[in-house]
């Protein structure tokens, strides 16, 4: 059975946008032998792809009960972020530039030297951390919920007043036992949406800290949209979900 090799997102853009040449200009113009090269190259994306596959086997990861990130695997996390981001920088203003655009034959040969790079680099940063391209995902979802859940901590005081409240009427004498049902099930969504769940609570808070903890760090490392999209589209776990992804078969 052959083997699915899965591409990021931004590899897809650029092949689609940039490989669009007419094939009656491969013989006439010189460009076969071109061609052949090109065609090796999409062919060693799609064995780093693989390898990114390998290393959810090598060192697989399960997320932990708790939800909490680890902070040395947070560290490791940057430090592969920290090895891509000078590769893929170059990457995120030419993608900027050629948006929209046509390209030539050119332009197709560096979107996928820059596209080759950026993976080949993120596969070897994850190897040498012994991370899995599940793990980085998961620590990257973990993040950003953290800044979100960061942002909105100066309006902490204020929802738990309100949910105090909320506990308050539920425990008024003379409620009806519907109401009383009622109201509590509406403050155990209002806990979930605070993430002061009993089953969040912990992990909400620990990531936050570690977040603002390590905010500066995170930021100097974030790597940009179109960069991002194609590191985390690689490797497995995606949930049986193929969204922004194509897959390559290879023998």
């Amino acid at each position: 059975m052959k083997t699915g090799a899965k591409i990021a997102v931004g590899i897809l853009v650029i092949l689609l946008m940039l490989c669009v040449i007419g094939g009656i200009l491969l013989y006439s113009s010189g460009y076969l032998q071109k061609f052949t090269h090109f065609a090796g190259g999409i062919s060693k994306i799609a064995k780093t792809a693989k390898s990114a596959e390998a290393l959810d086997k090598a060192f697989p990861f399960t997320p932990p009960e708790s939800g909490a990130v680890p902070e040395d695997r947070l560290k490791a996390y940057m430090a592969v972020c920290n090895k891509v981001k000078p590769v893929s920088e170059p990457y995120e203003e030419w993608f900027r530039e050629h948006q929209g655009q046509s390209g030539d034959f050119k332009d197709a040969q560096d979107g996928l030297r820059m596209t080759s790079s950026i993976m080949s680099t993120f596969v070897d940063a994850l190897t040498a951390e012994k991370m899995s391209p599940v793990e980085f995902r998961w620590i990257d979802k973990a993040m950003r919920q953290a800044s979100r859940d960061a942002s909105r901590a100066g309006n902490t005081v204020l929802e738990r007043q309100m949910l105090a409240t909320l506990e308050a009427q539920a425990e008024r004498p003379g409620l009806s036992g519907p109401d009383r049902r009622a109201l509590r099930d509406q403050i155990e969504k209002y806990k979930a949406r605070l993430g002061t769940g009993e089953k969040t609570k912990g992990a909400v808070l620990a990531n936050m800290e570690l977040y603002q903890k390590y905010t500066d760090d995170l930021r100097a490392c974030e790597l940009g949209d179109f960069a991002r999209s194609m590191v985390l589209g690689l490797g497995g776990g995606h949930g049986g979900r193929n969204h922004g992804r194509v897959v390559i078969h290879t023998d």
